[in-house]
């Protein structure tokens, strides 16, 4: 998609700000404060919005240790706009699948729902939400990125839940994401029929691989996805 000079512009002032935020250790009142400005001054879009937490983000997370003030800037950012914080991540970090570790990438999540007091269960919900709607919406003319958005949903997702539980995310938050899951019948039947599989149960199977749950899970949530479908 081609851009005018304008929608330039309007990207550099975003990575001049996180920019100017990383390097001259601004506090978050006063990334807030820089950022009230310039709204007041230009004004300024969802979509811009939704960049600017992007970048932000990326900078905080540029190292294997995410820097804090940087996310505690996109938890102000987050509060402010209402954006849904763990839908927004996984679109970004799905963005970087090729090169952040699962580690990091899990680290960030788990440091994210502890700033917001986001509940694990919600977020493991919205992680495994937006990982099927970026498969939903993968260009279908692109092969490489339905495949590339399927590899994150079914091996780096399982790693990413299981690095989260062993930081500290209950289990049984998981679960009760996964059952929350099975009800949205809708979406995963559409996600199915473009990938041509069983896409939950795939997954499932996976974690379970992965010795994120047992078996006795795995036919449970099953029975709860086909049930009545």
């Amino acid at each position: 998609m081609l851009t005018t000079n304008g929608e330039q512009l309007d990207v550099e002032w975003i990575t001049a700000l996180v920019t100017r935020t990383y390097a001259e250790h601004l506090t978050p009142i006063e990334f807030g404060a820089a950022l009230k400005t310039h709204m007041n001054n230009f004004g300024s879009t969802e979509q811009q919005m939704r960049i600017l937490a992007s970048t932000l983000l990326r900078f905080a997370t540029a190292s294997s240790v995410p820097e804090r003030r940087l996310l505690q800037c996109l938890e102000a950012l987050v509060k402010a706009e209402a954006h849904p914080a763990i839908l927004t991540l996984v679109s970004v970090f799905e963005g970087f699948r090729m090169t952040k570790k699962v580690d990091q990438m899990a680290d960030s999540f788990f440091e994210m729902a502890q700033i917001l007091e986001f509940p694990f269960s919600k977020m493991f919900e919205d992680m495994i939400r937006a990982s099927l709607l970026i498969m939903l919406d993968a260009k279908e003319s692109l092969g490489e990125e339905l495949v590339a958005s399927q590899a994150f949903f079914y091996v780096k997702l399982p790693q990413i839940v299981k690095h989260l539980l062993t930081l500290g995310a209950p289990l049984l938050d998981l679960t009760t994401a996964l059952a929350t899951i099975c009800d949205n019948k809708t979406l995963l039947n559409q996600v199915d029929m473009k990938t041509k599989t069983n896409t939950l149960q795939h997954l499932l199977e996976q974690m379970a691989a992965a010795g994120v749950i047992d078996d006795v899970i795995v036919k449970s949530l099953l029975e709860k996805r086909f049930l009545a479908n």
